[in-house]
Order: structure tokens, then C-alpha cells, then sequence
């Protein structure tokens, strides 16, 4: 009985079973002592929870690291597409427009070609 679906009681119940036969195969002691039997199962069951909340633990400690680096990409991008924003405002003032008048680029030729642009 429990809070838990029958389907995963039974899940439960066959990984026990399963550590179960696990232990007394690998000992003939314990194949013969059902109390050292399901002491050492709850040991090993014990010994699995353990190492899962670890891999739990550092799972989370990674997935916040990873977190961190997003939230520093997202500013990294954020203040490029900023920069970005600004940079066709700041114009050099070296170069020419395109639409500068025919004279003004004569005249920078020294008159020789009339009517033609550089």
C-alpha cells in the first residue's frame, strides 16, 4: 500500500526481487540466511539510492553552471546587438557619399574629367 500506482509498487517489488537473487547467487552463506539475505539487499538498494542522489546533485550543480553561461551569452549577445544598433549611426567622415554632386568630385580631380564620378 502506498500513494504510488500499482504498476510502480510493482516496479519497485521487481528491483528489490531482482537485488534479491543478485545477493544469494554470489554467496552460498547467504542463500541459506533469508534475514542476511534482505539485510544485505536493503544495504545494496541503500548503496544505489546513494550513488543517485550524487549523480542528482551533480547533474543539478552542471545544469546550473550551464545556466550561468547562457544568462552570460544572452548579455554577451544583447550588448553586440546593441553596439551593432549604433554602428551604422557613427559614420567616417573620410568617406565620400554616394550621393555627392558630379562638381564636387571634379573639382576634387583637379577639372580634368568634367561629368564624371570617381
Amino acid at each position: 500500500m502506498g500513494n504510488e500506482t500499482e504498476e510502480h509498487m510493482q516496479n519497485v517489488a521487481a528491483y528489490i526481487d531482482q537485488k534479491m537473487r543478485e545477493i544469494r547467487k554470489t554467496a552460498q552463506s547467504v542463500s541459506l540466511d533469508s534475514s542476511l539475505a534482505y539485510v544485505l539487499t536493503s544495504i545494496n538498494v541503500a548503496d544505489d539510492y546513494f550513488k543517485e542522489v550524487e549523480r542528482s546533485l551533480a547533474l543539478e550543480a552542471e545544469v546550473d553552471e550551464l545556466k550561468l553561461q547562457c544568462m552570460t551569452l544572452k548579455n554577451t549577445i544583447s550588448e553586440l546587438e546593441n553596439k551593432l544598433e549604433q554602428a551604422p549611426k557613427a559614420q567616417p567622415e573620410e568617406a565620400a557619399p554616394e550621393d555627392a554632386p558630379a562638381e564636387k568630385n571634379v573639382q576634387e580631380s583637379g577639372g580634368r574629367y568634367k561629368n564624371r564620378r570617381r
